[in-house]
This record gives structure tokens, C-alpha cells and sequence, in this order.
């Protein structure tokens, strides 16, 4: 069976369901889950008031703890982003390679969508850096396209502004799942300056950069994308980190780069993640992962928010990447 083919591909792949009734309260339990503390505390407060009972009393100062670390995240911490910087060593380089790298942006007007504020901060960061190469990873919006946000990634000084599209620019949790191209999202990217890879690849400085469309879209071709050209130092760039699945030997890739699960946004010690993830493997949540017989896999945390704002465990997270030869 062709590992491309639509049959292998639903055999592999874990769907986002558009028809299932959660998909569509997803927001309403998101802001319950952000304001769960406050809810607590009130609650308290007011069976307090009604019984008498000093359990109450307790519970709504320990809601009254929490609800004052939820403001600070929600209010403050949600606002704010982390630059987090990675060594990448990969065989037969021969000389360091640097770039930033921006997954789950997630702009709009929705409750935990990006706001332009922290878009723009992002930009100046981006511009600070003087580095020469941005690559974005997907998924832009939250649920509906602003184009005066996307406009705003032309402010993006970098020569070389490579990307690729995830599951929201196509815009399945709208129950358009089935559309073969996100047409909508092409017209409202094309003045951000950056150029959409699908399928295709650019070389930059030695580095064969290839980017795939959304893998929900059952139109990746990894054969396609790195088709004619050199077989050394091949980056993967794909939004939902499941491509691991169909990568082989023979597709020589040194590296992938993915996101789509935010590090499971809410991510304890011990316990893990507490918000269900929207990729297949649970293990694929931050950082640099290597397999034996894979490629290596890299991990971005995510710049935005899915349902709720709520990070704990976790960074709303720029990345800057050194490739760097695998003997330093």
C-alpha cells in the first residue's frame, strides 16, 4: 500500500471528529476550566453565608489562593511570551545554521485567541533577533480569520519567511474538514510575506527546509516535497508531529519540526498533561525527542492557546534553533 494514499493515511492518523457535540462546547468548557477557582470561591463564600459552616470558610480561602494565581496567569502570564533557545546537532553539518521558530500563533478575536498587542510584541522580538531565517509552523487563527493580523506578519523583517498551514487555517473544527484546500486562509496569508510550503521545499544555506500541507488535508507527499534535491540535511517542517508515523529511512530527514499539541497546555509533574491533546502519542509534547530508526523531533510548546488560556507546566514559547554539527 502507498504510505501516501487516503486508505494508510486514515489508518494511521487520530481525527479531530468536526460532528462530535464537544468539538462545539470546547470554548464553553474552556472558560468554565479558567474560571473554575472564582466559581469555587464564590460558591463558598455563599454556602458560608447560607450553613454556617466553617468547611466553607476554608474551601473559599483556598478558592480565594487559587483565583488570585488564575488572574496573575490569565491576566499577566497569558500576555506575555518565553524565548527559549535549542542546540540541534545533526550529523555531517558543517557549519552552524540558526533560525526562530513559531508554532500555534492562533490570532483572532476569540476569549483566548491572540490579540494584536502580543502579536506585535512577537514581531518586534522576531525583528531584535537580526536572525535571518523565520519559519512558522501552523495553525495562525483560533476558530476565524482576521486578515488584519495576518497582514501584520509582513512587519517580519527576516530574508529567508518560510511556513506551513495546521488543522484551524483549514478550518475543520467549522465542520469543513473535507475541503481539499484552505482557500480562504491562501487569500488571507498572501500578503504576510511569508512563503507556503506545500509539498515543496527551499533550500537556504545548505539546509533543504520542506513543509507539507496539514496532514488532516490527506494530501502530504513526502516524496514530493524533497523531490530533487540533496539527501543531507533535510528539515521536516509539519504542524500535527503524527507525520512521524509515516516518515522512513529513505526519506533521509534529519530533523522534524512540529507543534500542534502545546505541551498539553495544562502539564503537571508526575501527572502529565490534564487536557486531552489533540495528537495521536501522549509522549510528543515539548523539546527534542530521538527515536532510534526516526528522525529527530522537535516540539514547540506553542505561542497561543487552544479552549482555555489557562498555562500551567508550560510556556507560551518562541524558539530560537541552532543547528549545530553532531561532533560539538
Amino acid at each position: 500500500m502507498n504510505r501516501f494514499s487516503r486508505e494508510n493515511i486514515e489508518s494511521k492518523l487520530k481525527f479531530i471528529d468536526s460532528t462530535n457535540p464537544f468539538e462545539h462546547v470546547k470554548k464553553i468548557i474552556g472558560g468554565v476550566l479558567d474560571n473554575a477557582p472564582h466559581i469555587g470561591f464564590l460558591g463558598s463564600i455563599l454556602l458560608f453565608l447560607i450553613i454556617k459552616d466553617y468547611f466553607f470558610f476554608f474551601s473559599s480561602v483556598l478558592f480565594g489562593v487559587l483565583s488570585i494565581f488564575f488572574i496573575y496567569i490569565n491576566q499577566f502570564v497569558f500576555h506575555k511570551f518565553k524565548v527559549n533557545k535549542f542546540k540541534i546537532p545533526i550529523y555531517g553539518l558543517k557549519k552552524s545554521f540558526e533560525f526562530v521558530y513559531v508554532s500555534d500563533i492562533h490570532t483572532g478575536k476569540e476569549r483566548t485567541a491572540t490579540k494584536q498587542k502580543k502579536l506585535n510584541s512577537l514581531i518586534e522580538f522576531i525583528n531584535s533577533t537580526n536572525i535571518e531565517t523565520v519559519v512558522f509552523g501552523g495553525d495562525y487563527i483560533y476558530y476565524d480569520i482576521d486578515k488584519s493580523l495576518m497582514d501584520k506578519f509582513a512587519k517580519i523583517k527576516a530574508t529567508n519567511k518560510i511556513a506551513v498551514y495546521g488543522n484551524h487555517e483549514s478550518l475543520y473544527l467549522k465542520e469543513k474538514q473535507d475541503q481539499e484546500e484552505p482557500r480562504e486562509f491562501y487569500e488571507s496569508f498572501a500578503d504576510s510575506g511569508f512563503e507556503l510550503l506545500i509539498n515543496e521545499s527551499r533550500n537556504i544555506d545548505g539546509i533543504i527546509f520542506g513543509g507539507i500541507p496539514d496532514l488532516f488535508t490527506k494530501n502530504f507527499d513526502l516524496e514530493k516535497t524533497f523531490e530533487n534535491t540533496p539527501k543531507d540535511f533535510r528539515i521536516l517542517i509539519s504542524h500535527n508531529p503524527d507525520i512521524f508515523d509515516f516518515v522512513e529511512n529513505q526519506d533521509n530527514v534529519s530533523l522534524i519540526l512540529s507543534g500542534h499539541n502545546h505541551a498539553g497546555q495544562v502539564n503537571l509533574p508526575i501527572v502529565g498533561p490534564l487536557i486531552p491533546m489533540p495528537g495521536k502519542h501522549r509522549w510528543m509534547q515539548r523539546g527534542l525527542y530521538e527515536v532510534e530508526g526516526k528522525p529527530k523531533l522537535f516540539m514547540s510548546q506553542g505561542f497561543g492557546s487552544g479552549s482555555l488560556k489557562t498555562r500551567i507546566g508550560t510556556d507560551f514559547e518562541v524558539c530560537i534553533i541552532k543547528l549545530v554539527p553532531e561532533n560539538n
